[in-house]
C-alpha cells in the first residue's frame, strides 16, 4: 500500500511539474550558440599578457561573425573547421559538411585550415575564419 501511495505522489508531481517547466523554459529559449556566444563576449578582457584566446571579441549589434551572401540573397555563415592530415569538415549554416556535400544549391569544393570554397556553377564563394589577433 505504501508504494502504491508513493507511486501515486510521484505521478502526480510529475503531471503538474512539466507544463510549468514547459511554459517557463519554452518563453526564454536561446539557441546553445547565442547563450555561448553571448557569454563569451561578455566575459571579454585583456589582461597584462594580451587578449585572452578564448574569448571571442565583442561585435556590432547585428553583425554576424563568418557570414556571406550570394547574389541571390542566401546567407552562409562558418561556424569552424576542423582540419587534419589533408581531409577537413566544416560547420556551414549549422550543418557539418565534408568535401563534396550540397548546401543552399553550392557544392563544398575545397575545405582548407583557414576556409571553404563553395562552387555553384560557375561561380565560387570563399568563406573564411576570421583571424583573432592579440592586442
Amino acid at each position: 500500500m505504501r508504494k502504491k501511495c508513493l507511486l501515486a505522489v510521484l505521478i502526480a508531481s510529475i503531471i503538474f511539474a512539466v507544463p510549468v517547466f514547459s511554459k517557463e523554459t519554452a518563453s526564454h529559449r536561446l539557441s546553445l550558440v547565442d547563450i555561448n556566444q553571448s557569454f563569451l563576449e561578455e566575459k571579454q578582457s585583456v589582461t597584462e599578457w594580451g587578449r585572452d584566446p578564448f574569448i571571442l571579441p565583442v561585435r556590432p549589434a547585428g553583425q554576424v561573425l563568418n557570414s556571406v551572401e550570394d547574389e541571390s540573397g542566401k546567407s552562409f555563415s562558418l561556424s569552424a573547421i576542423i582540419y587534419r592530415n589533408g581531409e577537413g569538415s566544416a560547420i556551414i549554416n549549422h550543418r557539418i559538411l565534408r568535401q563534396g556535400d550540397h548546401i543552399e544549391g553550392m557544392i563544398v569544393q575545397e575545405i582548407l585550415s583557414d576556409r571553404v570554397i563553395l562552387r555553384g556553377g560557375s561561380r565560387l564563394m570563399e568563406l573564411k575564419v576570421d583571424q583573432f589577433l592579440g592586442k
